[in-house]
């Protein structure tokens, strides 16, 4: 299904591990929190939770510069899933990152992964080694805030070759915005 990391760079340099890191799950949310400090001064509030109704993975994450002023690129570096069986290619956009692929196993299944802004903003979309990069950048003034969102949907064909054998999600329509999507998932 492939793997979602956070892409923090503070003043032109990558932050590769916080100098103070807390992570916890919240029960009555059904989502996960981190809190981070990064060297440069820059602090990083994350959440992210995966809907019951939808087949994708949400994520919020506000960056702060904590005692000056600091260039910030925050976002979301996704590596694409990889296995002998599996045949893909990327198509990208001013806002989002598609992986589409066949995987060749008992039957042949399609499957799409989606990385995007949560309501269609451009953002900076790279390819990097095979994998997808997308990049909020942003100039923060001492104590300034900015808060991003991102999605990663899921989708396949798997329902036409096999019965189901637990409920799928009700995907109905687009994916609303973060904040409506995570109110419908707290209640």
């Amino acid at each position: 299904q492939g793997r979602v990391s956070t892409r923090l760079v503070v003043d032109g340099v990558v932050q590769k591990a916080p100098l103070s890191w807390r992570q916890r799950m919240n029960l009555r949310t059904a989502t996960t929190d981190v809190r981070a400090l990064y060297d440069g001064g820059v602090r990083l509030e994350g959440e992210m939770f995966v809907p019951q109704a939808r087949n994708l993975i949400a994520v919020r994450q506000t960056v702060a510069a904590t005692d000056a002023a600091r260039d910030v690129e925050i976002g979301l570096f996704f590596v694409r899933p990889v296995a002998e069986r599996l045949v893909g290619s990327w198509k990208t956009d001013s806002s989002s990152a598609t992986w589409s692929m066949k995987a060749y196993a008992r039957f042949v299944t399609r499957e799409t992964i989606v990385v995007r802004t949560d309501d269609g903003s451009p953002c900076s979309v790279r390819l990097v080694g095979g994998n997808a990069e997308l990049v909020q950048k942003v100039h923060l003034e001492p104590g300034e805030a900015r808060t991003f969102a991102w999605y990663v949907e899921y989708s396949d064909d798997l329902a036409d070759s096999l019965p189901p054998v637990t409920r799928a999600p009700m995907e109905i329509g687009p994916a609303p915005g973060y904040d409506k999507l995570r109110s419908a998932h707290v209640a």
